[in-house]
């Protein structure tokens, strides 16, 4: 069977990012996440809207963001602006779908490749490839976790601008965009540190299957030098 430290590396390209969208999609895309922060963020009382108005309105803009159904907030109100920067933000939403989907189709080619004895990625370092994808990915928990400890609110100010140069419509005004009233700011925070858990833990499990590999393939090596 051919081995390539080439499918390598694009493997470990793939792994990194199947670990990061997948971290990011699943706050998405995981419903209940929100219907308990309602509770436990006493969003009802924040907001001043009963549990069906909000759990209406954040369905809404999630349908919307991911299968590009109508945009809208159930009963709450919300302006052009507010609407355009929902256009923004399902950009993202897209394109964090799509390098899923195309970095688990790689990664489902790639088992088939090596279970049909076709092709199989070469060692890196005498390490597998996905111990580097999680290496990778590590460091971005790292980052995110200490941007969230030290000052959350103005990590969130720099997240909107990297990501939306140029714009201030993610800036929402109370009255005319309703639907900030049930997003509350440590909503958002909860997220990012879901999505760090989930990387953090993606990235550990890789590095250490990586590393598990790595000193069995040694002891091999070791006992067949011996022989």
């Amino acid at each position: 069977m051919k081995t390539s430290k080439i499918w390598s590396i694009c493997l470990t390209f793939f792994g990194f990012i199947f670990i990061v969208a997948f971290s990011i999609a699943l706050p998405i895309w995981f419903r209940p996440f929100y219907y308990w922060c309602i509770d436990w963020l006493e969003i009802e009382d924040y907001s001043g809207f009963t549990r069906e108005q909000i759990v209406t309105a954040y369905n809404d803009v999630l349908n919307y963001l991911n299968f590009g159904t109508p945009f809208g907030t159930g009963e709450l109100k919300y302006s052009q602006e507010g609407k355009s920067h929902f256009e923004d933000c399902k950009i993202l939403f897209d394109l964090d779908t799509w390098a899923l989907i195309i970095s688990s189709v790689v990664l489902i080619v790639a088992l088939i490749l090596k279970k049909a004895k076709i092709l199989a990625p070469a060692k890196i370092l005498k390490c597998d490839w996905f111990m580097f994808s999680g290496l990778f990915a590590l460091i971005i928990p790292i980052v995110l976790g200490a941007a969230i400890a030290v000052d959350f609110t103005k990590a969130f100010e720099i997240f909107h601008k990297i990501f939306f140069p140029g714009k201030d419509n993610w800036v929402f005004d109370w009255w005319d965009d309703q639907i900030i009233r049930i997003l509350p700011a440590e909503f958002f925070m909860y997220c990012g540190i879901m999505i760090a858990v989930l990387l953090f833990a993606l990235a550990g499990v890789a590095i250490g299957i990586g590393i598990s590999r790595a000193v069995k393939y040694k002891k091999i090596e070791k006992n067949l030098i011996e022989k």
